[in-house]
């Protein structure tokens, strides 16, 4: 399916993006593809909460 001018230009930005969160040491990047398991303490409560549903067999969740 085409993207409309819209859709494409959100794509874009959001490509952008991307290197800045890969270098940012905010992010761990790196530790997280090392380490998967690791959760941010804010991610744990929202699991254990139920606020986000289920993830399981995902390969990239933007929270």
């Amino acid at each position: 399916m085409p993207l409309d001018k819209y859709s494409a230009a959100n794509r874009d930005n959001w490509n952008d993006r991307v290197p800045i969160v890969w270098d940012s040491e905010e992010y761990h990047v790196q530790k997280l593809i090392n380490e998967p398991d690791p959760l941010s303490e804010i991610v744990k409560f929202v699991l254990e909460h139920g606020v986000l549903s289920d993830v399981e067999g995902k390969t990239l969740v933007h929270l």
